[in-house]
């Protein structure tokens, strides 16, 4: 990737003068900031079924896992759940209804050899189908629809862009950007599913080019005004320029009047 430096060295820019130290700091400060950015607004406009400013989405849930994922409290009151019922929208007696068979079918199985777990599920369903035919309700069945990859809230904090403190970057907890030479980006998250979370639905999208050309057009400003004030405010450059100076004075001084 090609990016104007303006002016500014690449050893300077890239933190490799130890002299303009400052200047590769608020670079990297800036450019982690102003990536975060983006990302953040990307995560929310996929979490809500969108796309992003690049085109990215991600993909629909399954309407069970819209259904059965934690409910907010607005959404307890909205669908009449008091903290008693676990199944769906069941009344008590439903609810009755569905634990009675499912642990007939259950015992059944398991004392013909079936496993645990396959014991559970035919349970299940034989449970399901008797109540669901005498009127009982699922959250399957109002459509309800949820944010995507927003179940804790610890994911969607980690995009959240940092602070910018005396020249630093001060990410939140769980994130990890790094600021490379050439527009080198690279932004990790310290959360153990992440790995899974990325195999479906990534969260930073495999092309975030014009993320890092946008806020590097706005961070190599600032980086330019603090490496011009350092290199002015040296004292070689000091030197040179009361050289340069005391060079054009002496040469007018010398030049003649021609005669008339």
């Amino acid at each position: 990737m090609r990016l104007d430096r303006k002016g500014i060295p690449a050893k300077v820019l890239y933190g490799q003068s130890p002299k303009y130290i400052s200047v590769f700091n608020i670079y990297r400060a800036m450019m982690s900031q102003l990536v975060m950015k983006r990302l953040n607004a990307s995560f929310w406009a996929r979490a809500k079924r969108g796309a992003d400013d690049l085109g990215n989405i991600w993909a629909p849930l399954a309407p069970s896992t819209h259904a059965y994922k934690p409910l907010s409290p607005m959404e307890k009151g909205t669908y009449s759940i008091d903290g008693t019922l676990k199944r769906g929208l069941l009344t008590p007696a439903q609810d009755h209804l569905w634990r009675t068979i499912f642990a007939r079918i259950y015992q059944r199985a398991k004392k013909k050899g079936v496993s645990d777990k396959e014991a559970k599920k035919e349970a299940a369903e034989r449970a399901w189908g008797v109540v669901k035919a005498r009127g009982g309700r699922t959250l399957i069945g109002l459509g309800r629809i949820t944010d995507t990859n927003i179940r804790t809230g610890r994911l969607v904090a980690a995009t959240k862009p940092g602070t910018v403190t005396n020249n630093r970057y001060y990410a939140p907890k769980d994130q990890v950007i790094r600021i490379g030479p050439r527009g080198a980006v690279k932004i990790t998250f310290n959360i153990p599913y992440i790995k899974r979370v990325d195999a479906v639905r990534p969260v930073v999208p495999p092309d975030i080019s014009k993320w890092i050309e946008e806020a590097h057009d706005i961070a190599i400003l600032e980086a330019k005004r603090v490496y011009e004030r350092i290199r002015d405010s040296s004292p070689d450059r000091k030197r040179r320029t009361k050289r340069k100076s005391s060079g054009r004075n002496k040469g007018s001084r010398n030049k003649r009047t021609p005669r008339r």
